[in-house]
C-alpha cells in the first residue's frame, strides 16, 4: 500500500476516488486500494456537508488526512441533480501521498485535477493514477487588498494559540478558496497534512468527532453551524470578521507572504525551521522569529523571544537549530556566528538551550579557525561579561581553539587575561613567546598551570621547554615538584639541545631529583658529553644516591674531556669518579681508581683542586686532629686504603692501578694510620 503512494521518478502522482449514487451512497471507483477504516471514513466525508442544498454551494472542497495511507484527501463534490433521488451528490478524492505533498509549491495546482462525472457511466477515468503538473500557473490573490486583509484576519485567528475551529461566513463556496489554499500552501509539510477544511459546510462538519479546522458557511446559516460545532464540546468556534484592520505585524508578514504564488521568504524559513513536531500552535512563534530576525534585532532579544516562545531545550529544537546553530539553510536571516555565541552565553534563559544540538563548541572553533579577529574580540568580551554555564562551554571553547600567535596577539592590550587563557588552554603556555610578553605577571601565568590537577605530557615537555626558552626558569623547582621525571628529563633533554646550557636555577631544583635524573642518563639513546658535564655538576655532590648506577658513562666523560674540553671540567669528573670508586661503584670501581686518583692526589697536593670537586669528596673521607685536618691528600689516601679493606678489593691491585712508586708508599704509610696496614703486608 506505501509503495503504491510513493510518487515515481517520472513525476508526481496522485490517487483518486469517485463515490457517488448507486443503489445508495457508496465508492463507485478507485485507483488503489483504500483500507476499511478509511473506506468509512471517505464514505462520509463525500456525502453531502448538511441536509439540504443552499444556492451558491452546489459544489464545495473539503480537505482532510487520511493517517494510515500516509496521504492526504483533496475532494470535490458536486450536487447531482440529474440522480432521480433528492440529495445525491458526486465526489471526486485526490488521495495526495505526504512525499508528493511536500513537493507541490501551491497547492491550488491540484484543484484542476478535479473532474465532475457527467452521468451515471463513468467510463472507468477514476480507476488510474493522476499526473500532477507542478508548474503550471497559480491563481495569487496579491494584487487585491481586500483578499490581503481577510488573510490578515483568517492569520490572526486560525493561528490563535488556543486552536478554536474557524467559521467564515460565505456568500459561496468559491468565495474563499482562494484564500484557504493559499494559506494552506504556506504550511509546512506536516501541517499542511493535518489541515482539516470545508469550504461548503451546510452543518458542522466533524473529523473523528473534532470540528474541521476552517469551515466556509453560507451566511444565513452561521448562528447554527456555530451552535453545532460549541455543542461538540471543543469550545465555541472563532468567526472570522474584518472588522479592525489592526492586526498584529506577524499576522501582516505571514498574510503578504501566503498571498504570493510559490510563497516567499516566511513560506521558506517556515519550512526550513518546522519539523515533525511543529503544530499550529507553533506558526505564530515562528513568524515573529523570523520577523525579528528580518528587521535585524539584536541577538539578545532573538535569544530571549526563542526562550520565551520555547522555553524547554527540546521544544522548537529545529528552529533554534536552524537560527542558532550552523545555519546551512539558505532561507534563514544571515546571522554572525560571533553575535550568536555572545547572546547565548549570556542570556539568562540559557536552559531553553542545548549547547550539544547547537554545536556551540563547534561554532566557536571554527569562527576562531576561519575570522581570528573577530574570535579574539569575541573571548575578550566574554571574559569581561557575566557568562551563564553555556558561557563557560563556550569561552572555554574559543581558548582551547587558540593557537599560541592568536594568544599573543589578543595579549598585546590584555595581558591580564594570559593566567585565564593558560588555565583554559594549557597548550598555551608551551609558547615561550606568550611567557616573554607575560613580562611581570609570569607568576599569575605559572599558578595558574599548577592548580590544574593534570595535564598531558606532551604538554608538560613543552611547557618546560618555554618556560626555559623564555629565561623563566625561576618556576622550574615547581615544575619539577608538580610534574615530575616528565619535567626532568625535558629540562635535560633541553639542556642537551642547547649544548649543555644548565642555570644555576635549573640545576638547584634538578639536584633533587637525582634518581629521576639518573633515569634520564642511563635510557634512551646516548647523551652528549656537555649534558653529562652538566649532570656531573647536578648529581656528583650527591654520589652516594647513585652508586647502584652503572658508572661506566661517567668514565666515558671523563675520557671524551681530556680529548678536547677544558681542564677543569676533566678534574671535576675526575674527583666524581673518584666518589664513586670509594663507595664500589660498578661495575668496575678499581677502573676509576685507576683513572682518577693519581690526578685528584696531584691537584691537591699542587694546591689547584677547586672547592667545587672536594666538595663532591669531603664527605667521603676521614677527618684528622683540628690542626691536620687541611691535609686533604693524607685524607684522600687514607679513604683509598679503607676503601680497599672495606670492599675487599686485592691489594695487588694497589701497585697495579698507582703508577707512582712514591704516592704508592705514601698509601702503604697511611695504611697504617686506619689499622690496614696488615691488608696490604705482602706487598
Amino acid at each position: 500500500m506505501v509503495n503504491a503512494l510513493t510518487p515515481g521518478t517520472e513525476g508526481l502522482l496522485l490517487h483518486q476516488a469517485l463515490h457517488g449514487y448507486s443503489e445508495g451512497h457508496r465508492l463507485l471507483e478507485s485507483s488503489i486500494p483504500i483500507p476499511d477504516d478509511l473506506k468509512r471514513l471517505m464514505l462520509r466525508m463525500s456525502d453531502l456537508s448538511g441536509t439540504s442544498l443552499i444556492n451558491g454551494f452546489q459544489d464545495y472542497l473539503t480537505g482532510y488526512p487520511l493517517q494510515s495511507l500516509n496521504a492526504y484527501a483533496l475532494a470535490r463534490t458536486w450536487y447531482a441533480p440529474e440522480m432521480a433521488r433528492p440529495g445525491c451528490v458526486w465526489t471526486h478524492t485526490l488521495i495526495i501521498p505526504a512525499a508528493v505533498m511536500a513537493r507541490i509549491a501551491s497547492l491550488s495546482a491540484v484543484r484542476p485535477l478535479f473532474r465532475r462525472p457527467n452521468g451515471q457511466s463513468t467510463g472507468d477515468v477514476y480507476s488510474t493514477p493522476v499526473p500532477l503538473d507542478s508548474e503550471m500557473a497559480i491563481p495569487s490573490c496579491e494584487g487585491d487588498s481586500d483578499q490581503r486583509i481577510k488573510m490578515q484576519a483568517f492569520m490572526a485567528a486560525h493561528y490563535k494559540k488556543d486552536l478554536h475551529p474557524l467559521i467564515i461566513a460565505a456568500a459561496n463556496a468559491d468565495e474563499n478558496t482562494d484564500l484557504i489554499f493559499a494559506a494552506w500552501s504556506q504550511k509546512w509539510p506536516s501541517l499542511r497534512m493535518s489541515f482539516t477544511f470545508c469550504t461548503g459546510s451546510l452543518s458542522a462538519r466533524t473529523l473523528e468527532k473534532r470540528p474541521l479546522d476552517v469551515q466556509c458557511v453560507p451566511t444565513v446559516s452561521t448562528r447554527l453551524v456555530s451552535r453545532e460545532v460549541a455543542a461538540a464540546g471543543f469550545g465555541a468556534p472563532i468567526l472570522v470578521e474584518i472588522a479592525t484592520l489592526d492586526f498584529p505585524r506577524w499576522t501582516v508578514l505571514a498574510a503578504n507572504d501566503a498571498v504570493q504564488c510559490d510563497g516567499g521568504p516566511v513560506r521558506s524559513f517556515l519550512w526550513s525551521v518546522a519539523d515533525v513536531g511543529s503544530a499550529r500552535a507553533d506558526f505564530e512563534s515562528f513568524v515573529r522569529i523570523y520577523d525579528g530576525l528580518d528587521r535585524s534585532q539584536s541577538l539578545s532579544n532573538i535569544v530571549d523571544l526563542a526562550a520565551e516562545l520555547f522555553p524547554g531545550p527540546t521544544e522548537g529544537r529545529r528552529l533554534k537549530g536552524a537560527v542558532l546553530g550552523d545555519q546551512k539553510a539558505a532561507s534563514i536571516p544571515r546571522v554572525e556566528s560571533n553575535d550568536i555565541l555572545f547572546a547565548l552565553a549570556t542570556t539568562d534563559h540559557f536552559e531553553s538551550f542545548d549547547s550539544e544540538e547547537l554545536c556551540l563548541t563547534e561554532q566557536a572553533s571554527r569562527l576562531l579557525a576561519k575570522q581570528p579577529a573577530l574570535g579574539r574580540q569575541l573571548v575578550g568580551k566574554l571574559l569581561r561579561a557575566s557568562l551563564n554555564p553555556i558561557g563557560d562551554e563556550i569561552l572555554r571553547s574559543l581558548i582551547l581553539a587558540m593557537r599560541p600567535e592568536d594568544a599573543l596577539v589578543f595579549a598585546v592590550d590584555q595581558q591580564q587575561f594570559l593566567p585565564t587563557l593558560f588555565r583554559a588552554n594549557p597548550k598555551l603556555a608551551t609558547s615561550a613567546q606568550l611567557w616573554l610578553a607575560a613580562a611581570d605577571r609570569k607568576r599569575g601565568l605559572f599558578e595558574s598551570l599548577i592548580v590544574q590537577p593534570s595535564i598531558e605530557p606532551e604538554i608538560v615537555r613543552g611547557i618546560i621547554c618555554a618556560l626555559l626558552d623564555s629565561g623563566s626558569d625561576a618556576f622550574i623547582g615547581r615544575a619539577f615538584a608538580k610534574w615530575g621525571s616528565v619535567a626532568v628529563s625535558q629540562a635535560l633533554d633541553w639542556s642537551e639541545a642547547h649544548e649543555g646550557s644548565m642555570s644555576e636555577s635549573c640545576r638547584g631544583p634538578l639536584a633533587l631529583r637525582v634518581p629521576d635524573v639518573m633515569s634520564w642518563v642511563e635510557t634512551g639513546r646516548e647523551k652528549s658529553t656537555p649534558v653529562l658535564v652538566a649532570v656531573a655538576h647536578v648529581v656528583a655532590p650527591h654520589s652516594s644516591e647513585i652508586t647502584i648506577n652503572d658508572s661506566t658513562v661517567w668514565l666515558r666523560t671523563l675520557h671524551a674531556l681530556r680529548e678536547s674540553y677544558p681542564e677543569d671540567e676533566a678534574n671535576y669528573i675526575s674527583a666524581f669518579l673518584l666518589a664513586l670508586a670509594l663507595q664500589n661503584a660498578p661495575p668496575a670501581p678499581l677502573d676509576l681508581v685507576s683513572e682518577s686518583f693519581e690526578r685528584v692526589h696531584h691537584l691537591a697536593e699542587k694546591e689547584l683542586l677547586r672547592d667545587d670537586a672536594w666538595f663532591i669528596l669531603q664527605p667521603l673521607v676521614p677527618e684528622l686532629s683540628w690542626g691536620k685536618n687541611w691535609d686533604k691528600c693524607e685524607r684522600m689516601r687514607r679513604a683509598l686504603m679503607s676503601a680497599f679493606v672495606r670492599h675487599g678489593w686485592p691489594a695487588c691491585q694497589l701497585k697495579d692501578r698507582i703508577k707512582h712508586s712514591d704516592l704508592v708508599r705514601q698509601l702503604l704509610k697511611s695504611a697504617r694510620k686506619v689499622n690496614a696496614e696488615y691488608y696490604f703486608e705482602n706487598l
